[in-house]
């Protein structure tokens, strides 16, 4: 599935919100540090685990591009677990292309 990572989010009034930078937020953004996290429940994520969310965000380089079903199950999952509804819910549906 081709999803555009370059999207921006916004608040409840269709405002963009800002990243803490200063510049909108993206689900590029928001993807990347979902991916790059440690989160408590898995502090003991192999090696392996670890280099497959990095090797993703590397791709993220490019703004726009295919992602596998396992890909987006991923991402949804760790944006889940890092962010609240907001965030949660624009990104579900940019990921399920809604």
């Amino acid at each position: 599935m081709l999803v555009d990572f370059k999207k921006e989010l916004v608040d409840l009034n269709g405002i963009v919100i800002l990243d803490t930078t200063g510049k909108p937020a993206t689900l590029k953004g928001v993807t990347i540090d979902a991916l790059m996290a440690v989160y408590q429940d898995e502090q003991n994520l192999g090696g392996e685990e670890k280099l497959k969310r990095y090797e993703l965000g590397l791709m993220l380089s490019k703004d726009m591009f295919e992602v596998t079903v396992e890909e987006i199950s991923l991402i949804k999952k760790l944006i889940g677990k890092a962010y609240g509804a907001l965030i949660v819910g624009q990104a579900w549906n940019i990921l399920e292309g809604k």
